[in-house]
């Protein structure tokens, strides 16, 4: 009977210590943070600026592993191509008697990491860019101009208008599926000059990653730019 009992308290401490040994462990990995070191934010600092986007917000720290430098590199080529995409020049793509559609200009690929020494018209240094990833990496900007005719008095030369703007940044679906989105789009204008309409667009290039930590999967944001881009455009 002593043996029994002798044994079936040892049973019961090994079965504490496991239940012990398995709840640290759990919560050890749930409140383990991950953290580049001050070298490796000053290397992606550095690499940011190397592509042009040096206020690029990122991620240093989680609960979850974070991404390496090669893929800290490839999100940050991503969006100095998006960006570099979204600054090129407007052309008119549709006309009707409602509206004007404008888009920005197709282009061969980018290029990336090339030694020669090349500024495009925008002051970009378009000579870090070559064709990545095997797409197009241009964008399409489409602003929308609507415009009402009014028949102008006696002495008013020129016809009342309603001008409404509307402008957006679409994203190929191979990077929507790959974590890259806009949010925060805003689009101001003027109209100073009755044929021109000054318009500044803006919004939030971003990356989120779905990680897990603990045993929920999340959504996790990884890399952010603010874009911003001045376009002017003919409406008569």
């Amino acid at each position: 009977m002593k043996r029994i009992y002798l044994l079936s308290t040892f049973a019961l401490m090994l079965c504490g210590v496991m239940i012990w040994s398995c709840s640290q462990e759990e919560t050890e990995n749930i409140g383990k943070v991950y953290r580049y070191s001050p070298e490796e934010i000053s290397k992606l600092r550095s690499m940011a600026e190397e592509y042009g986007i040096p206020e690029v917000r990122f991620i240093t720290e989680s609960e979850a592993e974070l991404p390496t430098m090669d893929e800290m590199k490839e999100a940050f080529m991503i969006i100095a191509s998006i960006n570099m995409s979204a600054c090129s020049d407007v052309e008119l793509v549709d006309k009707n008697e409602e509206k004007m559609v404008f888009r920005t200009k197709i282009s061969s690929g980018h290029r990336i990491l090339k030694r020669a020494a090349e500024t495009n018209v925008v002051g970009f240094d378009a000579s870090k860019f070559v064709s990545c990833l095997g797409t197009n990496l241009w964008l399409t900007v489409t602003v929308s101009v609507s415009e009402t005719t009014m028949k102008p008095g006696q002495l008013n030369p020129y016809p009342e208008r309603t001008i409404s703007v509307n402008a957006s940044l679409e994203l190929p679906e191979i990077y929507k599926m790959r974590g890259y989105y806009i949010q925060n789009e805003k689009t101001h204008w003027s109209n100073g000059n009755p044929d021109i309409v000054n318009i500044e667009y803006t919004c939030d290039i971003c990356l989120s990653q779905i990680v897990l930590i603990g045993n929920q999967w999340i959504e996790r944001k990884t890399v952010e730019e603010s874009f911003s881009e001045m376009i002017d455009v003919y409406i008569r």
